[in-house]
């Protein structure tokens, strides 16, 4: 969960948003998960979206930011969504949620109880240049003799120009764009630049047109991504009107609830409630 939410009404807007791709778009996240975890997940597979609420030791409630499968593999995806580098608090986080989620799909078998961790990783928004490019967890066994490594992907924005976006299909990555002019926007920015970000934007719209146009992303999720974009940059840039106003109005402004959307959010919905039959399930066992 991003560090800021916490803090301010603004950090969650982040999360909220990683949250509702991840939710609502089985061809947006695939993508990402392919590029984070160097995977092969098929365009067009199906996810299994679990219950993100998962009880620490404490017995305190947390909210992850997803909790995934491939529908019909056994192996789980966690991501992560943090707006700050370089604090490393977020493994101890990590360690709970994941644990917490081993726990709940736990079996036993011959050779004695198996804990299945999922494959797990960070997407980081801003980079000061502190967050390391690889993050680890170490478990030791009691004696010391044997030490598991468990291997915690990380990703930064910042590492992704515009046409290895396009070129990877990274479309997930687009509404956070935004983070790349942040310490410009920071410091005040002048006409010219307030034109350079808008024309940023422009380019961004006109090769999502493209791609929907192409069938490369259907309707709906290029309508998810404006809609996307458009929260997080007046998040981001919400003390430059002349910024938040024209990416606005060059992503559509108000996304039009049109009857596919319908049928879309229906077939979503069936998909979400086989993950919580499947996590009703997990909890049995």
């Amino acid at each position: 969960m991003n560090n800021e939410s916490n803090n301010n009404s603004v950090g969650t807007v982040y999360d909220d948003v990683f949250r509702t791709m991840v939710t609502d778009s089985d061809e947006l996240i695939v993508s990402f998960l392919n590029e984070m975890f160097n995977l092969g997940i098929k365009k067009g597979s199906k996810l299994v979206r679990y219950q993100n609420e998962v009880f620490l030791a404490d017995e305190s409630k947390r909210i992850t930011d997803s909790n995934l499968s491939e529908q019909g593999k056994n192996i789980y995806y966690h991501v992560e969504c943090e707006s700050t580098d370089g604090d490393t608090s977020i493994l101890f986080r990590i360690f709970e949620y994941d644990s917490a989620m081993a726990l709940r799909r736990a079996t036993y078998e011959d050779e004695g109880f198996v804990i299945k961790y999922p494959m797990t990783g960070v997407l980081y928004l801003r980079d000061s240049g502190k967050a390391s490019d690889s993050l680890k967890m170490i478990i030791e066994s009691p004696d010391g003799k044997n030490r598991m490594p468990i291997e915690v992907a990380v990703m930064k924005v910042a590492d992704y120009d515009l046409m290895s976006i396009f070129e990877k299909e990274l479309y997930f990555l687009l509404p956070f764009y935004i983070f790349n002019y942040e310490r410009e926007l920071a410091k005040g920015i002048d006409e010219k630049t307030a034109d350079e970000i808008i024309e940023c934007f422009q380019m961004i719209k006109e090769k999502l047109d493209a791609t929907a146009k192409e069938e490369t992303i259907d309707a709906f999720t290029r309508q998810l991504i404006a809609r996307m974009i458009n929260k997080v940059v007046s998040a981001v840039a919400r003390k430059h009107i002349k910024v938040t106003k024209g990416v606005d109005e060059i992503m559509g402004g108000k996304v039009l609830d049109y009857p596919e959307k319908h049928i879309l959010n229906r077939g979503r919905e069936e998909g979400r409630e086989e993950g919580r039959e499947e996590g009703r399930e997990e909890g049995v066992k």
